[in-house]
């Protein structure tokens, strides 16, 4: 501290004071070691009155770039020590520590009006230049160019201005005359833009988060990228969950949620710049749980992402779907939503809009004549603008499928079969095919099944290898499931059946279920007398799987039965302390292939099983 307070009163920044203000000085250590200087301006920052002066938005500073071919950035140096403090508040800014009372010269950082003072006066320095030949926010400065020789002329009047302002230069971090420069922790090129690799190591080093300001943090870092993560709020939705919650509990989903943001920003797509002499396409799509949409453009004969948006809906408006109308009322809101976020895109130009929801073609395209106030009242909101809506089919809505889309038509089975037989590890799906054949709809009150074969002694099944990895046969009969494949569809896109009882009975206990290296599981409560209740993952087994599991599990040579004597006393036990809600069938039946009479007859009976272990024993349902 001491040699610090010597260097800043060599260079004329302080002074000491006798103010009567005073602010506590905190000494922070930084990763490499060093020691931070820090005042802790938060009892002076809440009696100041604001400066209100705004910020450019950071995708207004990005789009300016289009067409520029070469970049220099500048860093100013020691940003703040520019700019002195006025006589009146020079006592303001008074800290207290062991070697007295001091007072600041020039702007120190930690005041709440630094940012918006500094932002003026380096917009005011280049006021001549800004938005056509440069950018800057706060100290950071970028100038752009088509050509070297445009480039240089630029430089130059930029340098120029600093040398007027008395600025200087911090040349480590000054980068010229490139093809490629990071510039607010974005990678700027001429092909297009994408996240600052140094920027994204601060998000894959996070571990599980402990509490809610955690995950706070986490978010807000995350959403500084979350225009290069297709389905941002609905990726992120269990971690935005437990801000709202009033208890913390991390659940496996907040780990998928995590390690799936983590993996959108290892590999994120490269943006491209807009080009505001072409045409925007906006691609909408919307689920139970978001809205997403898509900006993108045709550049050079190829469709071109400019930005991805999405937005988690409310708690109100996730209860539209169970309205008469609630699936047009998602979408609808999808597209009166995005043409929100891009309005600065297509404002005064005309653009088509996407949609895999064909009735929002007649809403939109022929005018507000809907019966429902709610869309008639957006449909009018956007008239204003002059745009084309196109359907496209879900499986055809290819910018915009990472959103679950909400069906107009039934799911296929095909489509949890390709994923299955394409990528045995991949936790979450990515597609979901749908026609109009009447004939694939989803119906539970009769369900397409095959029946079991009890003519035939079932073999030993394994669900999984010595490795853990689920067994081919597992994912193909899941695949052939149909009320698993409507619960998958579900889980993984948000798609739900047309029919609505289905519809029901999947929305409702989709809690209890999730994926797992391409398998549908759901949590179980494990409860037994000598140990204390856990929550276990197991796989969902389908209907044609239930006989080979219950054989391989309870009447195999190679299942878990120890002999008559031992089995006998474990299953007295059990008949007494245990619930018989899972299998079904008491172990009085197990045992002796008949129900008891009484509960008691099982601890006085000493009957011989009446068969063999080679038999198939023939299992009861109560």
């Amino acid at each position: 501290m001491e040699a610090e307070l010597n260097q800043y009163l060599d260079l004329g920044l302080i002074r000491p004071s006798k103010s009567p203000w005073a602010s506590p000085v905190l000494m922070i250590r930084k990763p490499d070691g060093s020691i931070r200087f820090c005042i802790d301006y938060r009892k002076l920052n809440s009696v100041t009155v604001k400066d209100s002066y705004p910020m450019p938005r950071i995708d207004d500073l990005l789009d300016v770039l289009g067409r520029a071919k070469l970049f220099s950035t500048m860093d100013i140096a020691s940003g703040y020590w520019n700019v002195p403090m006025s006589q009146g508040s020079i006592e303001k800014t008074a800290f207290t520590c062991k070697y007295g009372l001091y007072e600041w010269l020039v702007m120190p950082f930690g005041l709440c009006n630094a940012v918006p003072c500094f932002e003026r006066l380096m917009e005011h320095i280049l006021i001549d230049y800004k938005w056509r030949t440069c950018l800057v926010y706060l100290d950071d400065c970028i100038v752009f160019s088509e050509d070297f020789g445009s480039h240089r002329v630029r430089l130059t009047q930029v340098l120029t201005k600093f040398r007027e302002a008395g600025f200087k230069l911090k040349m480590s971090k000054c980068k010229w005359g490139r093809s490629s420069v990071p510039f607010l922790g974005h990678i700027i090129t001429p092909a297009g833009i994408l996240p600052n690799p140094e920027k994204i190591k601060s998000v894959l080093r996070v571990k599980p988060l402990k509490d809610v300001s955690e995950v706070r943090a986490f978010l807000g870092l995350a959403s500084y990228f979350r225009r290069f993560v297709r389905d941002f709020s609905k990726i992120a939705a269990p971690l935005s969950a437990l801000v709202t919650d009033e208890t913390f509990v991390w659940t496996p989903d907040c780990d998928v949620a995590l390690d799936k943001l983590k993996r959108s920003l290892v590999s994120p797509p490269i943006l491209a710049h807009p080009d505001f002499d072409l045409p925007f396409d906006i691609w909408v799509d919307a689920s139970h749980i978001a809205v997403g949409a898509v900006l993108m453009q045709k550049q050079d004969g190829k469709n071109r992402v400019i930005a991805y948006a999405s937005q988690s809906l409310s708690k109100a408006q996730q209860k539209w779907i169970t309205k008469e109308m609630g699936i047009s009322e998602i979408e609808c809101w999808g597209v009166v939503w995005a043409t929100r976020k891009f309005c600065p895109y297509v404002d005064r130009r005309h653009f088509t809009i996407y949609t895999d929801h064909e009735a929002l073609t007649w809403l939109f395209n022929q005018g507000s004549r809907s019966g429902n106030h709610k869309l008639a009242r957006w449909a009018m909101e956007i008239q204003g603008l002059d745009y084309t809506v196109i359907h496209r089919a879900g499986e055809l809505n290819g910018a915009a499928d990472g959103l679950s889309r909400l069906p107009v038509c039934p799911i296929q089975t095909r489509s949890m079969r390709r994923l299955a037989q394409t990528d045995p590890d991949l936790t979450t799906g990515k597609e979901s095919s749908r026609t109009r054949s009447p004939s694939s709809e989803v119906n539970p009150t009769q369900p397409r099944l095959p029946e079991p074969t009890s003519n035939k002694t079932p073999q030993p099944i394994d669900l999984y290898d010595r490795r853990g990895r689920p067994s081919p046969r597992l994912y193909n009969e899941q695949a052939n499931d149909t009320w698993i494949v409507a619960l998958r569809a579900y889980l993984d896109e948000g798609a739900v059946p047309l029919d609505p009882h289905l519809l029901k009975l999947v929305v409702r206990n989709s809690h209890q279920f999730v994926v797992r290296q391409g398998i549908v599981c759901r949590y179980i409560t494990f409860k037994t007398p000598l140990r204390n209740p856990e929550l276990v993952l197991v796989p969902v087994i389908p209907y044609t799987l239930i006989e080979e599991v219950l054989y391989a599990s309870h009447a195999s040579p190679l299942a878990g039965h120890l002999g008559y004597m031992k089995t006998r006393e474990r299953l007295l036990f059990a008949y007494r302390t245990s619930h018989h809600e899972t299998l079904g069938d008491s172990p009085y039946f197990c045992l002796f292939e008949r129900d008891p009479t009484l509960p008691l007859d099982l601890a006085f009976m000493n009957a011989e099983p009446s068969w063999k272990s080679d038999d198939l024993p023939q299992y009861k349902r109560r």
